[in-house]
């Protein structure tokens, strides 16, 4: 058992030199950028996060999630330093459609936007990459839910 345990931990620290030479493909970065929205979301507005998720993105990703009516979510998108441009959009299902709802379109690597539910339903959140910095076409992302 402790011979397992060494090439364990020696497997580990091995990972972690070689993600240490490979910065572009490192979570670390969209993490640290987690945790400076997370504490302006949690300590600077009071608000409550519902939903984190991280990912990797070449062009763009779903996610799906019941929002309750009558909440105010914003959702915000971001990614690492390999993305330029970051868009977020929000869709409901009618009939056989998913129908926009709400989008932050702007020329940023973070894209913000809210709405607020008026029946409780599931929706399709789009993460979408406008423009990655030059000589990439895959990011780490992250997608925060919030409400008060």
């Amino acid at each position: 058992m402790k011979k397992f345990l060494l090439l364990f931990f020696a497997l580990i620290i091995g990972a972690n030199f070689a993600q240490a030479q490979r910065k572009d493909v490192t979570m670390v970065p969209v993490l640290e950028k987690s945790l400076s929205i997370i504490d302006l979301i949690e300590n600077d507005h009071d608000m409550e996060i519902v939903r984190l998720e991280f990912d990797i993105v070449k062009s763009s990703k779903d996610s799906y999630r019941t929002l309750t009516k009558n909440y105010e979510y914003t959702i915000v998108a971001f990614a690492d330093d390999r993305v330029k441009d970051i868009d977020v959009a929000l869709y409901k299902r009618v009939g056989n459609e998913w129908v926009q709802v709400a989008s932050d379109n702007d020329n940023s690597d973070i894209a913000v936007m809210s709405y607020t539910p008026t029946e409780t339903a599931n929706y399709k959140v789009v993460v979408s990459v406008y423009a990655f910095n030059s000589g990439y076409s895959a990011a780490h992302y992250g997608l925060i839910y919030f409400h008060e």
